[in-house]
């Protein structure tokens, strides 16, 4: 099975680019695809209109056989457990993931999701009890995928 993550156009903070590089050549080498998708623009005022659209644009995106996760603070927290798990199935294609091609992993943008994606998605992760900005969040994500991957692989890189 096919595992992708995408995120919005670049990342914010500019510093925050070696961190992003370094988990995303670091996650192709475990077979998991990063891909960036253009945030529409916002305007003052319009932030529920652009947030719709780009809902709809995303979800054109999504097919029928994907198993779509996006994160969301008022998502579920997961734990590292959590996402070999999820990772886990879908290298096997077992469990929740039986049956589906891919296992897309969404960030949203600045103004997260619309109503219609959260409600397309199979899971909804929190990926912390703090709020922090868009480029943070997205290092975490990218590492905490490389760390599941790390931990199927064998590796000792979690110390649990």
């Amino acid at each position: 099975m096919k595992v992708v993550v995408a995120v919005p156009g670049r990342i914010r903070p500019r510093a925050l680019e070696a961190g992003e590089t370094v988990y995303e050549e670091r996650l192709r080498a475990a077979r998991v695809e990063v891909v960036r998708y253009r945030p529409g623009k916002v305007r003052a005022g319009e932030e529920s209109l652009a947030r719709a659209r780009e809902g709809a644009a995303l979800l054109k995106q999504v097919g029928k056989d994907d198993f779509l996760v996006v994160c969301d603070e008022r998502g579920a927290l997961v734990s590292t457990e959590d996402v070999v798990r999820w990772l886990g199935a879908a290298r096997s294609g077992t469990g929740l993931l039986q049956g589906r091609k891919r296992l897309l992993v969404m960030m949203g943008g600045a103004y997260g999701f619309d109503e219609a994606v959260r409600e397309r998605a199979d899971a909804v992760w929190s990926l912390s009890g703090l709020v922090m900005a868009g480029g943070v969040a997205r290092v975490v994500l990218l590492e905490a995928l490389y760390r599941a991957a790390m931990v199927l692989d064998g590796h000792p890189y979690h110390n649990e």
